[in-house]
């Protein structure tokens, strides 16, 4: 079974504002953060980019051997794109009597609640989940099928750094290939992973098990013949105790030092 877990990035301003023990180097000092791989999302929002980059380096910079762990980013990671909406507010209400391009065409951006609708520009969810379909096909099964024929030199275990709406996609498209949870309710699959907080993780293992499959002879005899196949299971769901007891450093500004002839902002108030 190969080991792969799931880390959501840090916030931008998390290694700012709490120095060097904040959020993204404790994410990479977690138990069992070891992996044989780290990769990263690479999106088309600058920010988003520079979160999932950040967060995947401090984990691998945690690596016993850094020089021996591959980094790769890949594009199939990135989060939903929203288009024209991004970085837009989403709070206006839908008027009954517009279009959704009548809407787009005034500025405003509704929730989209059609997993098929989309910004101008952007994805929908639908475009999302082929996305996840083929980083899970591309990608994560030739590892699968590495450590199911024997040809990997020790344990798989990959470190994904991707976004909250992209992961709960990919994490359902790996669960309808196991029997055991394709009777579940989506949405309580998805529950494992949507809504972690910033740099917190679920870990799964997923791979090929053998199974026995009971036939009835011609003599009414058990013949049993060994098969394959795919198995996913919840080893940690939406974990986050690096964040306890996390605290801003003091100071000054950032990461600069106190400067004590630096003004409160509140003499800029005052009467």
């Amino acid at each position: 079974m190969v080991k792969i877990t799931f880390v959501s990035p840090s916030p931008l301003y998390a290694a700012e504002t709490h120095g060097k023990l904040g959020q993204a180097w404790r994410i990479g000092r977690q138990p069992g953060m070891y992996g044989q791989l780290v990769m990263i999302s690479i999106d088309v929002e600058q920010a988003n980019r520079r979160r999932a980059l950040k967060t995947a380096k401090a984990i691998h910079a945690a690596q016993p051997s850094p020089s021996t762990v591959p980094l790769h980013s890949d594009e199939l990671l990135r989060e939903q794109y929203f288009g024209a909406a991004e970085g837009k507010s989403f709070k206006s209400k839908r008027n009954k009597d517009m279009t959704l391009v009548e809407h787009f065409a005034r500025g405003l951006f509704p929730t989209l609640y059609n997993r098929s609708e989309r910004f101008p520009g952007g994805e929908s969810k639908d475009e999302v989940a082929v996305r996840a379909q083929r980083f899970l096909d591309q990608v994560l099964m030739p590892y699968l099928w590495q450590e199911d024929t024997g040809k990997a030199s020790s344990p798989i275990h990959i470190v994904v750094v991707s976004h909250g709406l992209f992961i709960p996609e990919l994490i359902l498209l790996m669960a309808r290939k196991d029997e055991a949870h394709k009777a579940k309710n989506e949405a309580e699959i998805r529950s494992n992973v949507r809504g972690m907080r910033n740099t917190a993780w679920t870990r799964v293992e997923f791979g090929f098990q053998r199974v026995e499959n009971q036939n009835q002879g011609s003599d009414d005899s058990d013949v049993q013949t060994p098969e394959k196949a795919l198995r996913l299971k919840f080893l940690n769901v939406k974990v986050h105790p690096h964040l306890h007891n996390l605290k801003r450093q003091t100071g000054g500004i950032s990461r600069l030092a106190h400067d004590p002839a630096q003004k409160d902002i509140r003499s800029f108030f005052a009467k």
